[in-house]
């Protein structure tokens, strides 16, 4: 699995300021000072920020790996990370090849749908080359990051299905070990959820020449909502097969459970053995009991209070970035 960009972190920050700084300059000398009234400088950040976006996210993808391996490990067995079927299900979605690919599709769509929401006539040849070049940079990241969305639900989904998968109801994140994923996917659904409101915010503020054409409209909605959409989807769709699994397992265990404590009731209350066994029996009812306690309090949602406040609030702060920027241009439209 490749990633364009230098390894250290320097050098991935210092690539994607300077092209976001490169961009900017070209749309001031081709444009003019008007990028900052018509909100083509957020080109620039998205640009940017998409960029950034997709090196943390790729980083933490492979921070996830030591945590899935744990999971997978059986104890005695050699282990091979490059054997498991999620991490092989993960190198064949993200190839370079595949990445360059999904990069290009989407940068040609997104520059499609710029031509088809309408480039303002004013903008000069140059300016237009400069503003489709900054539609296709952003739409070619913004398309790895989508593949990449794909990938991780695959990735999920073939992980938790795995049949040496080790839940462990004990676990002190209290969701049978499996918290660790439900952080990642908060991750994920946060830089996407950050990147469809820039998207949102220059849609909806820039002068596009098609205004009041009623099926560009609808384009231009959809095209506002899809990375709304994709950031629920990282969230929403992984934990659910997560959660189904968890549940399956908290059941099967509270039913061994449930079985052993009825078998150890009984040998407690059986006059004809020992006292000594019947003190033993007692002991492991103990035992056990805690156990049982301890899986009905295990949760099935990957989800623990601290993510999802840390969900609640990107959402929150985004949300009122959206509005304060784009509230009186939103109006204005929806009263033509």
């Amino acid at each position: 699995m490749g990633l364009p960009g230098p390894a250290l972190l320097i050098w991935k920050v210092g690539l994607a300021v300077a092209l976001g700084i490169a961009f900017l300059l070209a749309l001031f000398i081709t444009i003019g000072k008007g990028i900052f009234a018509d909100w083509a400088w957020l080109l620039s950040l998205m640009i940017t920020t998409s960029l950034l976006s997709l090196y943390y996210a790729t980083d933490a993808l492979r921070r996830l790996f030591p945590h899935m391996d744990s999971r997978l490990h059986e104890h005695g067995e050699p282990f091979s990370r490059a054997r498991q079927t999620y991490y092989r299900t993960l190198r064949k979605r993200l190839s370079d090849r595949a990445f360059v690919g999904a990069g290009v599709f989407f940068g040609i769509v997104n520059c499609v749908m710029g031509y088809l929401f309408g480039v303002p006539t004013a903008f000069s040849w140059v300016g237009r080359i400069a503003i489709f070049s900054a539609f296709f940079v952003v739409g070619f990241i913004c398309g790895m990051a989508a593949l990449a969305i794909y990938a991780i639900l695959e990735t999920v989904r073939d992980f938790v299905r795995a049949p040496h998968l080790e839940l462990d109801y004990s676990a002190p994140d209290g969701c049978g070990g499996m918290r660790f994923l439900g952080e990642a996917l908060v991750k994920f659904g946060s830089v996407t959820l950050i990147m469809g409101v820039l998207i949102a915010i220059y849609i909806v503020n820039f002068p596009w020449a098609r205004e009041g054409n009623f099926l560009v409209r609808g384009f231009r909605w959809f095209w506002i909502a899809w990375p709304f959409a994709l950031s629920l989807i990282v969230l929403l769709a992984p934990s659910a097969e997560i959660s189904g699994v968890l549940s399956d397992y908290k059941v099967a265990r509270q039913d061994e459970l449930d079985e052993r404590l009825a078998e150890l009731r009984k040998s407690a209350s059986n006059p004809s053995l020992a006292s000594s066994d019947r003190a033993a029996a007692r002991k492991d009812y103990e035992y056990y009991s805690k156990q049982r306690q301890d899986v009905y309090h295990m949760s099935t949602w990957p989800y623990g209070f601290g993510s999802s406040v840390k969900y609640a609030s990107v959402l929150i702060a985004n949300a009122g970035a959206l509005a304060i920027s784009s509230a009186k241009t939103i109006i204005e439209k929806l009263l033509k």
